[in-house]
């Protein structure tokens, strides 16, 4: 029984799924295999999987009809039978030292239920757009979770499989939401025990067909405002700061998003959204983002993701909520630590 399992969903990834099953299998940890569902593509990212699972024993391919992500990493999740689980999503990548540094971080920290890392955007060649936020959280954490999504993605996080198990797995809500699965599946792992931070820039998550950035925005906006209020009923969390940043926080994403499309209409739109829910923080992270792209130093060719040190960054990061909320949130959350 290998201790880590890597979970691939792959719906039409024939353009990617080569680049991101050779990331997988150029880890340097010596313990673990790759699951990839086959999620009904028509493209055959089936068959370029099968020519891999051939030649490396590792590779174990399963095919299912069409059933969304959801039903694709719990099918795995199912076929697995190790410890730790990490799920890559199938156009993304992983630096090679990803599945040992978060097994020695989920070793050393065996309350926690998951660990994350940071991440880098990358385009369709693997070349470095810009660095994502890196926000250190450790320990209990649901408050500051709550108030932002600080993994960002379904790459970058770790799980242990009985804190995937006491969450139920990918939760089937999150399907009528068309999105935030991820999300509310660490909101859910949060709830009931701690986090452990990688704090490295391990994954290259893609800006392209499939990613964040080509959804729509008022649905990833609903989609983790649901996640939000979901989990923070189930928790019993009657905070309404945070709920309301969270909110705020939600609204801001979706405006980014917007303009990172070429939407500036609709991306204002978010953006008044997200004033009514929380002015301080949005006029702040207005700020905030206006001094990052000042700072932002323009790349001619820019560097491949493998070519950078983890440990730095590649491009001036705004921070997405002030330093006094995650304090206020750091705060609440010890006191559910000093429950524990």
């Amino acid at each position: 029984m290998p201790r880590l399992t890597v979970i691939i969903p792959a719906y039409n990834a024939a353009s990617t799924i080569k680049r991101t099953l050779s990331s997988a299998l150029a880890q340097g940890h010596p313990d673990y295999r790759v699951i990839v569902v086959d999620d009904g593509s028509t493209d055959g990212t089936g068959a370029i999987v099968a020519r891999i699972a051939d030649r490396d024993d590792r590779v174990q391919l399963h095919r299912q009809a069409n059933g969304g992500p959801v039903a694709a990493r719990n099918a795995a999740i199912g076929l697995s039978d190790s410890e730790f689980i990490a799920p890559l999503d199938a156009d993304d990548i992983w630096h090679p030292h990803y599945l040992t540094r978060h097994h020695a971080v989920m070793e050393d920290n065996c309350a926690s239920g998951f660990s994350y890392s940071y991440y880098r955007w990358i385009d369709a060649s693997d070349r470095v757009l810009f660095d994502g936020p890196r926000i250190q959280v450790e320990g209990c954490a649901l408050h500051r979770h709550l108030l932002v999504n600080f993994v960002g993605n379904g790459s970058s996080a770790v799980f242990r499989r009985n804190a995937l198990q006491r969450a139920g797995n990918y939760p089937e809500e999150a399907v009528a939401w068309r999105g935030a699965e991820d999300y509310l599946l660490q909101l859910r792992i949060a709830a009931v025990s701690k986090i452990a931070c990688v704090p490295l820039f391990l994954t290259g998550y893609r800006r392209g067909a499939s990613s964040l950035s080509a959804r729509d925005p008022l649905a990833i906006e609903a989609a983790r405002r649901n996640a939000v209020l979901l989990v923070a009923r189930e928790a019993g969390v009657g905070d309404r700061a945070i709920l309301r940043w969270g909110s705020g926080e939600a609204a801001r994403s979706a405006a980014a998003i917007s303009l990172m499309r070429g939407r500036p209409g609709p991306a204002a739109q978010r953006a008044l959204a997200a004033l009514a829910q929380d002015p301080l923080g949005t006029v702040m992270e207005f700020f905030q983002r206006a001094r990052s792209s000042l700072r932002r130093q323009p790349a001619m060719v820019r560097p491949l993701f493998g070519e950078l040190d983890p440990s730095k960054e590649y491009t001036a990061r705004p921070m997405v909520v002030s330093p006094k909320r995650l304090q206020y949130g750091e705060m609440l959350d010890s006191v559910i630590d000093g429950r524990s």
